[in-house]
Order: structure tokens, then C-alpha cells, then sequence
């Protein structure tokens, strides 16, 4: 049974998710889209734009996804638009009093299964080695309301950890884990 706090808090971050996925999807009067982000692994910070005027930016796909590579390799993958869109999505619905942590972003193959080898629940075809997954944390929001939010956009997979969020882009499906 969840505490009636967590209940009252998760109904009110779907409310507001609701109206912001909807007319983030609509493409309503959003001219700039963009995220900050802490990577916990290396330490690094960014905060840029990455979609503006209708079409997203070079640059900045090149920017994120050398700073959502795979920490443990120090390789590069191409991170799906669509996910930075729900992570935007999320972060506009739940705006962090600092930058949204990062825990996990891109995985080459050899990394995740070394990770599956190691811990219980990496899924041996993740979508983080597809660059279709990200884990995260926002600080001032528990995991269940990150996850609610993220649920009410209605796209992809969202997985319930007890420390943190995995998102991804996959099929629409819903999980909670935990230790």
C-alpha cells in the first residue's frame, strides 16, 4: 500500500503531464525544446537545445550523445530523438530543481552484458544498446512520481526501480522493480 502522499502527489504530476504531453505532441507553441542533464558516472552537466523551429539540431544530437555514451567503453552511440522528446516531456512536466540525473544512457553491447551478467533484471536485448533507453533520477521527485509522469504520455516503456526511472522508446509497457 502506498503511503497517501505518494498516491496524492502521483495523481497530481499525471494531471499536469497530461495537458504538457499533449500539447508537447501537438507541437503547441513550443518553439525550443531542450534539457539539462547531470551525468552521475563522469560528472559532466549540459544544458542546451536540441530541437528548434520544427527540426532538431545537429549539434546538439552530436553534443547528446557524447554525453550519453557508454561511461564504462567511452563509446558513442546514436541516441533516438523520440526518447530525448520524452525525456523532455517528462522534465517539462516535472520541472527538477536542478538538472535531471542521468544513471544510464547509451550501452554497447559488451557493456550490457556485462551488466546482465552482473545484476539481476538488465535485459540481455536492452533498448539502452539501441540508444532507445535512458535510467534517471529527478531530484525533488521520488522514482513513483517520475514514473507517473512519464506513464501518462502513453509512449514507450517505463520501468519503476527503487532508486530511479528507466524510460525508453519501445513498445508501450509498464514494470516495477524492486529490491
Amino acid at each position: 500500500m502506498l503511503p497517501r502522499r505518494t498516491v496524492i502527489a502521483s495523481l497530481l504530476a499525471a494531471l499536469a503531464v497530461s495537458g504538457t504531453a499533449a500539447g508537447a505532441r501537438a507541437g503547441t507553441g513550443v518553439k525550443i525544446r531542450s534539457l539539462r542533464l547531470h551525468n552521475l558516472h563522469t560528472s559532466e552537466r549540459l544544458d542546451l537545445a536540441y530541437w528548434m523551429g520544427g527540426r532538431y539540431l545537429d549539434k546538439s544530437l552530436v553534443a547528446l550523445n557524447h554525453f550519453l555514451r557508454d561511461h564504462h567503453l567511452q563509446r558513442v552511440g546514436n541516441m533516438d530523438p523520440r526518447l530525448l522528446d520524452l525525456l523532455w516531456i517528462v522534465q517539462t512536466a516535472l520541472p527538477p530543481s536542478s538538472a535531471i540525473e542521468v544513471l544510464s544512457g547509451y550501452r554497447s553491447a559488451m557493456t550490457n552484458r556485462l551488466l546482465a551478467y552482473r545484476h539481476e533484471g538488465v535485459a540481455v536485448n536492452s533498448y539502452h544498446i539501441q540508444g532507445k533507453a535512458i535510467d534517471i533520477r529527478v531530484p525533488g521527485h521520488i522514482p513513483g512520481v517520475v514514473a507517473v509522469a512519464a506513464r501518462a504520455v502513453g509512449y514507450g516503456g517505463v520501468g519503476l526501480y527503487d532508486s530511479f526511472v528507466h524510460i525508453d522508446v519501445g513498445p508501450v509497457r509498464n514494470w516495477n522493480t524492486y529490491s
